[in-house]
C-alpha cells in the first residue's frame, strides 16, 4: 500500500473520470419526445468471449454545444479534454462521456 505522508507537499494528479485519446463514435439521428431532431451519439467497448462473439457496453457522448459535429454514421475523434459522468432521466442514472475538447481523426 502506498501513501503520503500528510506533512508532505501533494501535486494534484489527474481525475480518473478524466477521458482523453482516440474514440470511435456512432452518430445517429434521433427525436426529441416533442418532435425536435437531433443528431445523438455513443461509443462502446467490448470484450472478445469466444472466436466469434463479443459482449459490448454502450456510453452516450455528449459534446459541448458550439463544439457538437452534427455527423450521423461511424467517425473517429482525437479527445484533448473530456470526462465521464452520469446522465439521469426519469430517475435512472447511465455514464455518459462529455467531449470538451477534440479534433476529427
Amino acid at each position: 500500500m502506498s501513501y503520503t505522508n500528510a506533512t508532505e507537499a501533494k501535486t494534484q494528479t489527474p481525475s480518473w473520470t478524466n477521458i482523453c485519446g482516440s474514440m470511435k463514435v456512432f452518430g445517429k439521428k434521433r427525436e426529441t419526445e416533442d418532435g425536435k431532431e437531433f443528431v445523438g451519439y455513443s461509443t462502446s467497448i467490448g470484450k472478445k468471449v469466444d472466436d466469434w462473439n463479443y459482449k459490448n457496453v454502450f456510453f452516450n457522448v455528449r459534446f459541448k454545444k458550439e463544439n457538437d459535429p452534427k455527423k450521423e454514421g461511424v467517425f473517429f475523434i482525437d479527445i484533448h479534454s473530456g470526462f465521464l459522468t452520469a446522465d439521469v432521466y426519469k430517475d435512472k442514472a447511465n455514464p455518459v462521456i462529455v467531449i470538451t475538447d477534440f479534433d476529427f481523426v
